[in-house]
Formats: C-alpha cells, structure tokens, sequence
C-alpha cells in the first residue's frame, strides 16, 4: 500500500512539473507578458520626460495613454498661478491619433512660441484658432420690425472684460435666440472678427412682445489688446412662427 501512495505522489509531481513547464513556454503568454512590461516602460519613461521638460516625440509613435497623459500633464502647467496669461489664450483640447490639439483664441506665431517655451515643447502639439486678420464681412441692423438692440452705454473703457448690451422686443411678434454672439473690432478703415474664447450652447430663448433681455459680450482684455475704437456686437434672432432670421448689431466704442 505504502508502495502504492508513494508511486501516486510522484506521479502527481510529475504532472504538476509538466503543467508548469508548458505554461511556462507558452509562447503566447511570454508575448503578452513581455508586451506589457514595454508599455508600462515607455509610459515611465514618457512621465519621466513630462516631469523634466524635454521634448517628446521625434519620430516615436505615442500611444492613447501616452497622448492622454500628455494632455493632462499640460493642463495641470497651465493651471498654475505663473501660467495665468498663457492660460487666458486656450480655448480647449482634444487627443486625435498622434497629436495633442490646443485650440487657441489667438493663434499666432507668437502666442506659439510663448505656449512651447513656458508650458511645454512636443513634436505631438498642434495649434488651432484664428490670427484676428480675418474680415468681418457681414453687416446686421440695429433696429427693424420694432425689434432694437443697443449697447448700455454708447462706450465702455478699453480695459473693460465686458460690454453690454439690451435687446427690445416691439414687435408684437415672439423672439427666438440663442447664447451665440460675435464681435468686430475697426483697424485702419476695415473691419476684423475679433477673436472669442470657447464654444456656445445653442439653447433656445424666447422674448415675448414688450419684453427686453441684456446680454453681456467677454472682450477678453487679458489675451486682446484692445485699443480705442469702433466695435460691433452681432446677436442673431428669429422672428415670429415664420422663425425669419434677422441679424441685429449694436455699435459701440471703447476709450
């Protein structure tokens, strides 16, 4: 009996010893095996990069892991106190297959430049956004249909972050619009689209006849230089159940 066991229990062992060993040369489980220590390497060593500053890229393929982690790390810089300026300037980001995008408000080579020396340099980054010379070619109206839109006051400081503006519903009609608006700026005679920070949610408002709504306009003084001139504030609105779009604009100036 004991004979017995004791042939049992090697044969057991052997067995064991044989499982292990054609697991252990599964060459399907070193390959996942092996692939996941690379990518847990190359995402150290592109934290390691991120932390000290140095340029990514060159020709490496990142990952989405990679990108994602790109992206945040960037934001997390230009949330800092010392990057408040820098910051003023960016709209938004998204990840696409091998780049970081940063949609900025004013994207010239120098806001470019200001980007990669203070917050960070990489092959990946691409730059979106308006240079501000883009004409402005359409024109509104300020009073129509006993529909009027006028600013509060005819001027506002240059330094000023807003301007405003009321919207006057005597049309005996209802008013339908959104929270879109845009802007103009007047340089030497012509006039240019001057750059707004972000996007708008179409939301439907309604203005009932005799009713009037204030809106606000963001002249974003911390990225534009604005100077002393003319400006257009254009507010888009529907009329009655026709829903005829008219294009109302108020003038003003800033001093």
């Amino acid at each position: 009996m004991k004979t017995m066991q004791l042939l049992l229990a090697g044969c057991l062992l052997a067995l064991t010893g044989c499982a292990g060993r054609r697991q252990a040369s599964n060459p399907q489980a070193v390959a996942d095996t092996v692939q996941t220590v690379q990518e847990d390497t190359a995402l150290r060593s592109m934290e390691d990069s991120l932390a000290s500053g140095q340029k990514l890229g060159g020709g490496k393929f990142l990952s989405e892991k990679e990108l994602d982690a790109l992206q945040e790390e960037i934001w997390k810089r230009l949330r800092m106190p010392e990057n408040k300026a820098v910051r003023a300037n960016v709209s938004m980001s998204g990840v696409g297959l091998q780049e970081v995008t940063f949609w900025l408000v004013m994207n010239t080579p120098e806001r470019r430049k200001e980007f990669r020396e203070k917050i960070m340099d990489a092959p990946c980054l691409r730059f979106e956004g308006s240079d501000g010379n883009e004409p402005c070619t359409k024109v509104g109206t300020s009073d129509t249909l006993g529909i009027r839109l006028e600013p509060f006051s005819p001027s506002f400081p240059a330094e000023s972050e807003k301007a405003f503006f009321a919207l006057h519903n005597w049309s005996g009609m209802k008013l339908t619009y959104g929270a879109r608006y845009s802007l103009a700026c007047e340089r030497n005679g012509r006039w240019y689209v001057l750059p707004l920070r972000g996007s708008f949610v179409d939301l439907g408002y309604v203005l009932s006849p005799g009713d009037s709504a204030t809106f606000e306009a963001n002249l974003l003084p911390d990225v534009h230089p604005n100077k002393p001139g003319r400006y257009r504030y254009f507010k888009e609105v529907s009329v009655g159940e026709s829903r005829r779009k008219i294009l109302m604009m108020a003038e003003f100036r800033l001093k």
